[in-house]
């Protein structure tokens, strides 16, 4: 009996681990969806309370379950979507106790000095929809393998550099801009995590300009909004990361950053818990507006990798963190892998049940009738004493 128990426990260890392996398969066929809405089409997010208030405008696909934080703070749950309208409901206001870590002291290590210039941070920069580009200055949206993109990313790369943080910037192509680019891409992210302490996929909009634009020491500048997949099994990691990279922003560069979208994707962010996608502007920006912003962005996110990096307080807890969710992941796995095995090995859900009742009662009356023995037994020795 012990020995087919054990069979069947390493069985159900390999499936389990077999699932976990599949796992950034799973994900990448949940993107192989469209995750986008076609060329000059974008979705309108209403507050279902109060359908005159947008809450944001976006060109990917919104689907039920979605969140979206505000510039303010406000976090909503896309309830409802209606082709390109959909309909939120007001979850709660996001403050700084919704933080795990330690976020006051980062931002007093912030504010405090220059602090990435005291650690070793290393952002890979990457772009998974290489065409994307700034019709205004670009002459069309789209320029295949060449979008300009790439030198939004470069002055983001600069900036970071300028304030102490050391970048790889991949120039890798992943075109077509088709539901297949994240598969592509996955490998140039990959890569750049054996050499990165963070990774960055920057991306543009594709909506309105004033959607996307703010005044910031009195010139336009091209807002950015953060990305975090929810199909993944580092989502919590990736939202409370976004969160506090954005807080930060906020302090330092009020009204930079525009939200967090939390939406139905992966995006390769089971790679890492810090892995973001940026939204640098819309296609209808010039790119000096969209490069203003990545610079503006690129001091804060510095300052913020730094005081939060592996090794620091904050560091250290928010891995530990994601070092408990994965084994929760893991514990889910495994129990799921036994149910599974078992479930093949009797055949039906009423054979399954039977022998856990008959596995179970028997395993009971063998412990409570061994430990009615131990009594017996020390009985008989003190009478015999």
């Amino acid at each position: 009996m012990k020995r087919n128990l054990c069979y069947r426990i390493t069985i159900a260890l390999i499936l389990a681990f077999a699932l976990q392996a599949l796992m950034p398969t799973i994900s990448l066929a949940l993107e192989e969806e469209i995750d986008e809405y076609t060329d000059g089409q974008y979705c309108t997010v209403y507050d279902e309370d109060d359908p005159s208030q947008e809450i944001f405008v976006t060109s990917r696909l919104v689907s039920v379950g979605d969140e979206y934080q505000t510039a303010d703070d406000r976090l909503f749950e896309v309830v409802r979507v209606e082709g390109n309208k959909a309909y939120a409901r007001f979850v709660r206001q996001v403050g700084l106790d919704d933080l795990r870590t330690d976020f006051r002291a980062i931002l007093a290590s912030i504010l405090e000095s220059a602090p990435a210039k005291k650690r070793n941070v290393t952002v890979g920069i990457y772009h998974t929809h290489s065409d994307e580009s700034y019709t205004p200055t670009d002459g069309t949206s789209s320029i295949r393998g060449n979008g300009g993109i790439y030198k939004v990313g470069q002055v983001l790369a600069k900036s970071l550099e300028r304030a102490g943080v050391k970048v790889i910037h991949s120039q890798a192509r992943h075109d077509p801009h088709d539901v297949a680019a994240y598969k592509r891409s996955r490998r140039t992210a990959q890569e750049l995590l054996g050499k990165s302490t963070a990774l960055l996929d920057v991306h543009r909009d594709a909506v309105p300009r004033e959607h996307y634009t703010t005044e910031i020491n009195g010139r336009k500048v091209a807002q950015v909004q953060l990305v975090v997949g929810r199909q993944n099994p580092n989502m919590a990691a990736n939202k409370q990361f976004a969160q506090e990279v954005k807080a930060a922003a906020d302090r330092q560069q009020p009204g930079l950053v525009k939200g967090i979208f939390f939406a139905r994707s992966g995006y390769n962010q089971d790679l890492s818990p810090r892995n973001l996608l940026l939204e640098v502007g819309t296609d209808k920006h010039t790119r000096d507006e969209a490069e203003r912003g990545a610079s503006l962005f690129a001091k804060s996110y510095a300052n913020y990798l730094a005081a939060s990096a592996v090794g620091s307080r904050a560091g250290h807890q928010r891995e530990s963190q994601v070092g408990s969710n994965t084994a929760i992941w893991l514990v889910g796995l495994v129990i799921v892998g036994a149910a599974i095995y078992m479930l093949l090995s009797t055949g039906s859900w009423n054979e399954l049940s039977s022998k856990l009742r008959t596995f179970a009662t028997r395993e009971f009356a063998n412990a409570f009738g061994s430990a009615s023995r131990q009594r017996r037994d020390k009985d008989k020795d003190r009478d015999k004493k």
